[in-house]
């Protein structure tokens, strides 16, 4: 009976012990200087789109004012450009490189959610990673991409001017001020890269469920499996066979897949409603949002597992080109055609039956091939093999069981 007691609290221990576990396993706490820096970043981009001011001169001053700055240009739709801000951190080996995104072109009021949150994400975790140097396993590419609202352009300009084989992982930052939640999203099934990022969460951030509350579009975007948070600028990373690791905000629980919030009201981003009075009102907490993300990627890039955890990566990618490209629909057709040949089937069985059971009209129908209706009864006067001797000759045909005489 002692025994049992004592098995009996050390489960109860057990049980409170993994209760007590939060959602995500961090010990990190948000820097509350990050915060405050993070909504001043925030307020001001707002302010200088709100007065039409040159949003690519006043970044380019903010982000030169930590490393040199490169000003990738680039064509798109004939006659307008954009341009890409890059920043390079060298780590220990320069023969790989990470890169983290965000873009800094609106579509709709201010932008504030879309995406000067995600912009000043970009900004301080690369004032945090250009104080590492040599804690960096490879180098690290800070983007910030342009037209992204106009069909991520400055994303795929990019990923067809790097060796693809060189990027190890792309990480973006995208809408992720107003939303129910904070999600990262690495791959369409449980990954190490995922698990590596929820451990050194310095906020509550939630796996995108890949299993469930999402849904799927053949061949959209050329991503061959399809969701709404993928129209972004990981987007042609991922189809260059690029590991990516997606932040943003919103809920699967609103709906069947994605939205922005489950208050219709809060689905702000481009629309005018994007401003930073609303995103202020509808997420009061978006300072600490911006600083935690940017904490946990900084403590995600200097983790003593994330080399091995970025060089297993495209190892744990799905074969779009294999399940979703070519092998779903073959799948899919094939199932469908082996569906209607057993209908097709058991519809022709049936009629069978009524035919044999039926009237001699039936015939007509061309239903089946044997047994003929001459080989069961005859219908023309005569016995199928009677001689002409007369009426009432024998059959000497083993095919007839029945003859019916006029």
């Amino acid at each position: 009976m002692k025994k049992f007691f004592v098995i009996l609290a050390l489960a109860a221990i057990c049980c409170t012990a993994v209760c007590a576990v939060p959602a995500f396993a961090s010990e990190q706490s948000v820097d509350s200087a990050l915060v405050d820096e993070a909504y001043s970043f925030v307020n001001e981009l707002c302010q200088l789109r709100r007065n039409d001011g040159d949003v690519q001169a006043w970044l380019t001053t903010k982000l030169q004012s930590i490393l040199p700055v490169y000003e990738q240009s680039f064509p798109y739709n004939e006659n307008s450009k954009g341009t890409n801000l890059i920043v390079s951190v060298k780590g220990a080996d320069s023969s790989r490189k990470i890169v983290v995104g965000a873009h800094y072109d609106f579509n709709g009021g201010e932008g504030a959610s879309d995406n000067a949150c995600g912009v000043a994400a970009l900004y301080l975790t690369l004032k945090q990673v250009a104080q590492l140097g040599s804690m960096l396993p490879y180098d690290v590419d800070f983007v910030a991409f342009g037209s992204e609202e106009a069909g991520l352009y400055g994303s795929q300009y990019y990923v067809d001017n790097v060796s693809a084989d060189k990027v190890s992982l792309m990480i973006n930052l995208d809408c992720i001020g107003i939303g129910d939640d904070v999600f990262v999203m690495c791959e369409n099934k449980r990954t190490q890269l995922a698990d590596l990022i929820l451990d050194n969460a310095a906020l509550p951030l939630k796996e995108k469920p890949y299993a469930k509350g999402t849904y799927w579009q053949y061949d959209a975007y050329g991503y061959g499996y399809y969701e709404a948070v993928q129209g972004s600028d990981h987007t042609p990373f991922r189809l260059a066979g690029i590991p990516v690791a997606f932040f943003f905000a919103g809920t699967y629980s609103a709906r069947w897949g994605y939205a922005q919030s489950s208050v219709a009201e809060y689905n702000v981003f481009n629309t005018d409603r994007d401003t930073f009075d609303i995103l202020v009102k509808e997420c009061p907490q978006f300072g600490e949002r911006v600083a935690g993300i940017s904490q946990t990627i900084v403590s995600t890039l200097t983790s003593d597992k994330f080399a091995a955890v970025a060089d297993n990566a495209r190892n744990e990618l799905l074969n779009l080109n294999g399940w979703y490209g070519i092998l779903w629909p073959s799948v899919a057709a094939a199932v469908i055609l082996a569906a209607c040949a057993v209908g097709a089937y058991m519809y022709h069985r049936k009629l069978q039956k009524k035919a044999l059971l039926g009237t001699a009209e039936v015939k007509n129908q061309a239903v089946f091939d044997k047994p003929d209706a001459n080989d069961i009864f005859s219908f023309d006067g005569t016995a199928k093999g009677a001689s002409n001797n007369g009426d009432n000759a024998p059959s000497d045909s083993i095919d007839d069981i029945f003859t019916f005489k006029k």
